[in-house]
């Protein structure tokens, strides 16, 4: 049961992470294309 319950809050810290990550690299590649212009 704790095992589950930990599974599942590591689960939703490793989501939130990859969104964070996901957002931080597209403000890259938006300032990339921006400076490309």
């Amino acid at each position: 049961m704790l095992k589950a319950q930990s599974a599942v809050s590591y689960d939703k810290r490793l989501l939130a992470y990859i969104k964070n990550h996901l957002r931080v690299i597209d403000g890259g590649f938006l300032l990339l294309i921006i400076y490309n212009y």
